[in-house]
C-alpha cells in the first residue's frame, strides 16, 4: 500500500513537501516485517500491538532444533510465496482464529503429499477458546518466566511490569529497541513504551538510557522475593563480658590507665 501511495506523483510532491506523513496501523508484525516498514522510502510511523515471537529468538537451544528437524522433515518443500520456514524464513510462532499466516512453517498450515496441517481456515470451534486475550497480569508473569526471572509473590502488577522491562534491557536502554523488548517477553510494544516512560521518570535509566544504581537496586530488590531466613541457634546462657581487655599482641594505641582492663 506504501508503495502504491508512492507511485502516485502527486503524494510524492505533498510528501517532499512535508505537507503529509504516513502512519501504519497494525495488530501483530514479526521483528523483520516491522523493520521492512519503517524502513520504507516514506519512513511510517508504525503503531503495532503485538510482536510475533519467531524460532529464532530460541537460537541453538533444544526446543529450536527440535523444531528445525520437524520443519525439514515434514510437510511441503514449498508453496507459492513461502519456503519449509515460512516467507522470508520467518519461523513466525503465531497463530489466529480465522487462520495461519504465511510468515509461520508450512508443517503448520500447508496441505498436500499427504501432509495434513495442524489447521486450514478458520480454527475449530474447540480450539476457539485459545485464542483469547490474555490480560495484563498473564503477560508480565509469562513474560517473567520468558526472562527468567523470579518475581517477590507480593510484587504490585506496575512494579511487576518495571523490573521485566529493566531486566530485559540488559543494562542499558536502545532507541527503537521496543519491538525486540515486545518480541523477547510477550508484553506489547505500547507497554513497553509506557515502562520505559515510568523507568525514566523514576530514574532508573540516565538520560543515555543506562541503568542507574536506583535501577539495580530496584531489580534487586523485585527478585530477591520470600525467602526463609535459616534458623540461627542460640546459647539458653549467654555469656556477656564485664571487662574490656586490648588483644595480646604489640598495639601501637597507647591506652590511658583510666580505661578498664
Amino acid at each position: 500500500m506504501l508503495d502504491k501511495f508512492w507511485a502516485v506523483p502527486t503524494v510524492r510532491s505533498w510528501f517532499s513537501r512535508g505537507w503529509i506523513s504516513f502512519k501504519v496501523v497494525a495488530a501483530v508484525g514479526t521483528r523483520e516485517g516491522l523493520e521492512a516498514v519503517r524502513n520504507h522510502r516514506v519512513r511510517p510511523e508504525v503503531l503495532v500491538q503485538h510482536v510475533a515471537p519467531q524460532l529464532s529468538e530460541h537460537g541453538n537451544s533444544q526446543p529450536y532444533d527440535a523444531w528445525r528437524t520437524l520443519i525439514e522433515t515434514y510437510g511441503h518443500d514449498r508453496v507459492v510465496g513461502a519456503e519449509r520456514a515460512g516467507f522470508r524464513d520467518n519461523a513466525a510462532l503465531i497463530a489466529f482464529s480465522y487462520g495461519i499466516p504465511n510468515a509461520t512453517p508450512l508443517m503448520l498450515h500447508a496441505a498436500g503429499e499427504g501432509w495434513r496441517p495442524l489447521f486450514s481456515g478458520a480454527a475449530p470451534l474447540d480450539l476457539r477458546s485459545a485464542f483469547g486475550l490474555q490480560s495484563r497480569a498473564e503477560r508480565v508473569k509469562l513474560a517473567a518466566a520468558a526472562t527468567g526471572i523470579d518475581l517477590a509473590p507480593d510484587l504490585a502488577l506496575p512494579h511487576a511490569e518495571m523490573v521485566v522491562f529493566l531486566r530485559a534491557i540488559r543494562g542499558r536502554w536502545r532507541t527503537g529497541a521496543q519491538t525486540a523488548v515486545a518480541e523477547m517477553t510477550g508484553m506489547t510494544e505500547p507497554e513497553v513504551l509506557a515502562a520505559l516512560k515510568r523507568a525514566s521518570e523514576h530514574g532508573y535509566l540516565d538520560p543515555k538510557g543506562h541503568l542507574t544504581d536506583a535501577g539495580h537496586a530496584a531489580l534487586g530488590a523485585a527478585e530477591r522475593g520470600e525467602r526463609k531466613r535459616p534458623t540461627v541457634s542460640t546459647n539458653p546462657e549467654p555469656y556477656y563480658p564485664l571487662q574490656l581487655r586490648i588483644p595480646r599482641g604489640s598495639s601501637s594505641i597507647s591506652r590511658s590507665s583510666g580505661r578498664p582492663r
